[in-house]
């Protein structure tokens, strides 16, 4: 189920409103059009949408973290820029030399870190080993490489957080660290995950929110959770979607409606005013989709 956002370009005489199919999260936000156009603001602009240069390419999907952003075309091809340099270095190959296409969805992470997910349920990491899938932490290389999965299994969702994770097309969820995927025990298949790098992670099984991680303050719990648990937010209507930054949670139900739990920095949540960690929002709060266009940055993969 899809959100809408508008995002308004102002040419000579012209105001058109489009359709934004998807808002990366970032330092600053990037925003994926329905006609396959890639637009983001920085720090010199940050106020102006100003579009990136793809080589008229349609674009399929994006992502952004700091200063970095990423988007994939429709031939499944790599692009990766710099805020402040919109001409994007397109990936055309791998380590081994092949075409690297067919990439379905990417993963921007600090700086130098790039993650991609292939139709063929594969897994690909491009520059910093932000995970030490590979090494200490360094940069790894400048193409490419392959990362190590279990064998037979299949990835339809990764995510870039703390720890690497990965959602396979039979519901298990994988915790990439450290040259090693351990699969998280939850109670059953799961329809969604999602997580952040202040280290707390969220599974939906069954339209119900199984959470673990350190910092659990940010799910409404008072302790670190290693083992995921249910969550007690009286879940009425099933999740069906969840998103987060580093410290706020989002998730759309079943119905339509959008919810937040977390620090409401910048008005995310509710009321618009910044919380102190003691007075996180224990429970989700439902939200007006009318107000998404004052933190869309919060909004990663809900768009």
């Amino acid at each position: 189920m899809k959100k809408l956002l508008f995002l308004f370009l102002s040419l000579p005489f012209i105001c058109i409103a489009q359709k934004v199919d998807k808002a990366g999260c970032g330092e600053y936000g990037i925003y994926l059009l329905s006609g396959g156009k890639v637009f983001t603001n920085y720090w010199t602009s940050y106020n102006q949408m100003t579009a990136v240069n793809t080589g008229g390419k349609k674009i399929i999907d994006v992502s952004g973290n700091l200063y970095n952003g990423a988007a994939i075309d429709s031939d499944g091809y790599l692009y990766t820029f710099f805020h402040g340099n919109l001409t994007p270095a397109k990936i055309t190959s791998d380590t081994l030399g092949k075409p690297f296409s067919g990439n379905i969805q990417v993963q921007a992470w600090f700086y130098t870190t790039y993650v991609t997910l292939k139709s063929d349920g594969t897994i690909w990491l491009l520059g910093g080993d932000a995970w030490q899938l590979f090494s200490n932490g360094s940069l790894i290389t400048g193409k490419p490489i392959q990362v190590p999965t279990p064998l037979g299994v299949k990835f339809t969702k990764i995510v870039a957080a703390d720890h690497l994770i990965g959602l396979s097309n039979t519901g298990d969820v994988y915790d990439f660290w450290g040259k090693a995927a351990t699969k998280i025990k939850l109670p059953g298949a799961a329809s969604d995950v999602t997580g952040s790098y202040n280290q707390f992670y969220l599974a939906v099984v069954n339209g119900q929110p199984y959470g673990w991680g350190q910092k659990m303050q940010y799910l409404g719990q008072n302790a670190p959770i290693s083992t995921p648990i249910l969550l007690p937010w009286s879940i009425q209507t099933p999740i069906v979607k969840v998103s987060c930054n580093d410290n706020a949670l989002h998730y759309i139900d079943a119905n339509g409606g959008l919810w937040g739990i977390g620090d409401n920095a910048i008005g995310k949540i509710a009321s618009r005013i910044q919380q102190s960690q003691s007075s996180f929002r224990r429970r989700p709060v439902h939200r007006d989709i009318r107000a998404i266009h004052q933190a869309p940055d919060c909004f990663r993969d809900l768009a």
